[in-house]
């Protein structure tokens, strides 16, 4: 499984995303992730994150909160989560 490590702006601490799925939409890169600690979980919460930048080798991530970009990236994030890698 691949993962990402974010910190949490708020509390500092490390925390762990499980990649589901990724794909290119306009140029940009969107990854599908849970917390890493709710992967096998029925009631895991999925985030749509977009590639912001590059900081050295780190990709920086941000939330999508777009309405309107998740309904059209969110239904591509599905489709290939079964040719995803993990």
């Amino acid at each position: 499984m691949k993962t990402i490590h974010f910190i949490d702006d708020i509390t500092g601490e490390e925390v762990v995303f499980a990649i589901l799925s990724g794909v290119q939409y306009k140029e940009d890169g969107y990854i599908l992730a849970i917390e890493e600690s709710e992967y096998e979980s029925d009631e895991a919460t999925a985030y749509v994150l977009k590639a912001t930048y590059m900081e050295g080798d780190d990709i920086i991530y941000e939330i999508v909160d777009d309405q309107t970009l998740l309904d059209v990236v969110f239904p591509m994030l599905e489709n290939s989560m079964d040719d995803f890698e993990n």
